[in-house]
Protein backbone atom coordinates (compact mmCIF):
# COMPACT_ATOMS: atom_id res chain seq x y z
CA UNK A 1 0.00 0.00 0.00
CA UNK A 2 1.45 3.48 -0.66
CA UNK A 3 1.26 6.63 1.64
CA UNK A 4 -2.13 7.88 -0.22
CA UNK A 5 -3.95 4.77 0.33
CA UNK A 6 -3.23 4.22 3.89
CA UNK A 7 -4.07 8.03 4.87
CA UNK A 8 -7.87 7.12 3.30
CA UNK A 9 -7.77 4.37 5.63
CA UNK A 10 -6.55 6.18 8.14
CA UNK A 11 -9.75 8.83 7.63
CA UNK A 12 -11.70 6.68 7.35
CA UNK A 13 -11.39 5.01 10.76
CA UNK A 14 -11.30 8.16 12.66
CA UNK A 15 -14.55 9.51 10.57
CA UNK A 16 -15.76 6.33 11.91
CA UNK A 17 -14.45 7.24 15.54
CA UNK A 18 -16.17 10.70 15.27
CA UNK A 19 -19.34 9.60 13.96
CA UNK A 20 -19.71 7.08 16.80
CA UNK A 21 -18.49 9.32 19.47
CA UNK A 22 -21.46 12.14 18.32
CA UNK A 23 -23.82 8.96 18.51
CA UNK A 24 -22.73 8.11 22.18
CA UNK A 25 -22.08 11.44 23.97
CA UNK A 26 -23.08 14.28 21.35
CA UNK A 27 -23.07 16.85 24.05
CA UNK A 28 -19.60 16.06 25.61
CA UNK A 29 -18.44 15.62 22.44
CA UNK A 30 -19.64 18.95 21.16
CA UNK A 31 -18.22 20.37 24.27
CA UNK A 32 -14.85 18.92 23.84
CA UNK A 33 -14.29 20.00 20.22
CA UNK A 34 -15.43 23.53 21.96
CA UNK A 35 -13.22 23.86 24.31
CA UNK A 36 -10.55 22.34 22.12
CA UNK A 37 -11.07 25.20 19.76
CA UNK A 38 -10.78 27.63 23.08
CA UNK A 39 -7.94 26.21 24.34
CA UNK A 40 -6.31 26.33 20.88
CA UNK A 41 -7.38 30.14 20.61
CA UNK A 42 -5.71 30.94 23.98
CA UNK A 43 -2.56 29.79 23.06
CA UNK A 44 -2.15 31.32 20.15
CA UNK A 45 -2.94 34.72 21.99
CA UNK A 46 -0.82 33.94 24.78
CA UNK A 47 2.21 32.77 22.06
CA UNK A 48 4.04 35.70 22.86
CA UNK A 49 4.31 35.19 26.83
CA UNK A 50 4.95 31.25 26.35
CA UNK A 51 7.77 32.24 23.97
CA UNK A 52 9.48 34.71 26.74
CA UNK A 53 13.18 33.62 27.50
CA UNK A 54 13.00 34.19 31.20
CA UNK A 55 9.60 31.71 31.48
CA UNK A 56 10.65 28.16 32.73
CA UNK A 57 9.11 25.52 30.45
CA UNK A 58 8.80 22.28 30.65
CA UNK A 59 7.45 21.74 26.97
CA UNK A 60 6.32 24.52 24.72
CA UNK A 61 2.29 23.79 24.85
CA UNK A 62 2.41 26.74 21.84
CA UNK A 63 4.13 24.54 19.70
CA UNK A 64 1.15 22.15 19.80
CA UNK A 65 -1.34 21.82 16.18
CA UNK A 66 -4.74 22.81 16.26
CA UNK A 67 -5.99 19.40 16.35
CA UNK A 68 -4.55 18.07 19.33
CA UNK A 69 -6.37 20.37 21.24
CA UNK A 70 -9.49 19.24 19.71
CA UNK A 71 -8.73 15.37 20.30
CA UNK A 72 -7.58 16.76 23.90
CA UNK A 73 -11.20 18.70 24.68
CA UNK A 74 -13.44 15.81 23.12
CA UNK A 75 -11.10 13.30 25.60
CA UNK A 76 -11.87 15.01 28.38
CA UNK A 77 -15.25 15.80 27.88
CA UNK A 78 -15.68 12.07 27.22
CA UNK A 79 -13.31 10.53 29.51
CA UNK A 80 -16.39 10.61 32.73
CA UNK A 81 -18.43 8.30 30.01
CA UNK A 82 -15.87 6.41 29.98
CA UNK A 83 -15.72 5.35 33.04
CA UNK A 84 -19.67 5.08 33.92
CA UNK A 85 -20.69 1.55 34.49
CA UNK A 86 -24.55 0.69 34.70
CA UNK A 87 -25.13 -1.58 38.15
CA UNK A 88 -26.08 -5.23 37.34
CA UNK A 89 -29.37 -6.02 38.60
CA UNK A 90 -29.03 -8.11 41.90
CA UNK A 91 -30.53 -11.47 40.29
CA UNK A 92 -27.30 -11.58 37.95
CA UNK A 93 -25.00 -10.20 41.03
CA UNK A 94 -26.29 -13.57 42.61
CA UNK A 95 -25.96 -15.89 40.06
CA UNK A 96 -22.60 -14.87 39.99
CA UNK A 97 -22.43 -15.33 43.63
CA UNK A 98 -23.99 -18.61 43.52
CA UNK A 99 -21.32 -20.06 40.68
CA UNK A 100 -18.70 -18.06 42.58
CA UNK A 101 -19.54 -20.57 45.58
CA UNK A 102 -19.61 -23.82 43.42
CA UNK A 103 -16.33 -22.64 42.20
CA UNK A 104 -14.54 -22.41 46.34
CA UNK A 105 -16.08 -25.50 47.39
CA UNK A 106 -15.13 -27.42 44.27
CA UNK A 107 -18.21 -28.69 43.26
CA UNK A 108 -18.20 -27.04 39.42
CA UNK A 109 -15.46 -27.86 36.69
CA UNK A 110 -13.93 -25.71 34.55
CA UNK A 111 -16.51 -26.63 31.63
CA UNK A 112 -19.32 -26.28 33.82
CA UNK A 113 -18.06 -23.13 35.01
CA UNK A 114 -18.26 -21.46 31.17
CA UNK A 115 -21.40 -23.08 31.04
CA UNK A 116 -22.97 -21.53 34.29
CA UNK A 117 -21.39 -17.96 32.94
CA UNK A 118 -22.96 -18.25 29.71
CA UNK A 119 -26.34 -19.36 30.91
CA UNK A 120 -26.52 -16.51 33.54
CA UNK A 121 -25.18 -13.91 30.20
CA UNK A 122 -27.79 -15.61 28.19
CA UNK A 123 -30.41 -15.03 30.29
CA UNK A 124 -29.62 -11.83 30.53
CA UNK A 125 -29.09 -10.81 27.21
CA UNK A 126 -32.46 -12.17 26.24
CA UNK A 127 -34.20 -9.89 28.56
CA UNK A 128 -33.01 -6.98 27.03
CA UNK A 129 -35.32 -4.62 26.11
CA UNK A 130 -34.13 -1.55 24.74
CA UNK A 131 -36.24 1.64 25.01
CA UNK A 132 -36.80 3.67 21.40
CA UNK A 133 -33.88 6.39 22.30
CA UNK A 134 -31.43 3.11 22.48
CA UNK A 135 -33.27 1.46 19.46
CA UNK A 136 -32.55 4.48 17.68
CA UNK A 137 -28.97 4.64 18.57
CA UNK A 138 -28.18 1.22 17.68
CA UNK A 139 -29.96 1.93 13.91
CA UNK A 140 -27.98 5.06 14.06
CA UNK A 141 -24.44 3.04 15.21
CA UNK A 142 -25.14 0.12 12.59
CA UNK A 143 -25.12 2.66 9.87
CA UNK A 144 -22.25 4.33 10.59
CA UNK A 145 -20.49 1.21 11.04
CA UNK A 146 -21.90 -0.51 8.05
CA UNK A 147 -19.58 -0.89 5.07
CA UNK A 148 -20.21 1.22 2.29
CA UNK A 149 -22.82 -0.25 -0.82
CA UNK A 150 -20.61 0.16 -3.83
CA UNK A 151 -17.76 -1.57 -1.90
CA UNK A 152 -14.98 0.02 -4.13
CA UNK A 153 -13.31 1.01 -0.97
CA UNK A 154 -13.06 -0.11 2.34
CA UNK A 155 -13.15 3.25 3.96
CA UNK A 156 -16.22 5.00 2.66
CA UNK A 157 -18.64 5.44 4.81
CA UNK A 158 -22.34 6.42 5.86
CA UNK A 159 -23.27 9.76 6.20
CA UNK A 160 -23.71 10.67 10.02
CA UNK A 161 -27.08 11.23 10.85
CA UNK A 162 -28.41 14.12 12.58
CA UNK A 163 -28.91 14.63 16.20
Amino acid sequence: MDNLELKDIATGWIKKAIDTLFIFNPRATSMGILFGCIGSGLVSVFKPFFERPNIIRVFDISRFPWWLYLILGVFLFNLPHLFRREPLPPSVLRAFQTIAVGKKKGNLTKPQLRLQYLSVISQVVAQVNLDEETQQKAKQLENVLAPADSGDSRTKTARAPKA
